[in-house]
């Protein structure tokens, strides 16, 4: 994984593009941007950072992501009455700490751009 996003930076192009048919799907079943942001960055850390998945190696690491959301590998959501998709505690959980951290950055950059 760490090879596919060194090699997606250097190519200057996003690890999930915007045409991939999985942003249709997720649309399509009522998955948000935010969910579908969550779900890669929830992803990219297990492959990334997790011991247990960091050897994994996919040829087609773009097509695993899509069936982790098809298949709701990590519990984010779910789909309730009338097909409504809600975040999950867990999912609740993860853009919590993505949020907080996205908190963080931009206190950092302001904090940076006055000193």
């Amino acid at each position: 994984m760490a090879k596919f996003l060194a090699d997606c930076r250097e190519k200057g192009v996003k690890p999930v593009p915007d045409d991939h048919s999985i942003r249709t799907w997720a649309q399509d079943a009522g998955i948000s941007d935010e969910m579908l942001q969550v779900a890669w960055v929830v992803f990219r850390e297990r492959y990334t950072e997790d011991s247990q998945y960091k050897a994994k190696r996919y040829k087609d690491w773009v097509g695993t992501f899509a069936n982790s959301v098809k298949d709701r590998w990590f519990s984010l959501w779910f789909t309730g009455e009338g097909g409504v998709v809600s975040w999950s505690s867990t999912g609740l959980q993860h853009k919590q700490v993505l949020d907080a951290r996205v908190a963080k950055r931009k206190e950092q950059e302001a904090d940076h751009a006055t000193a």
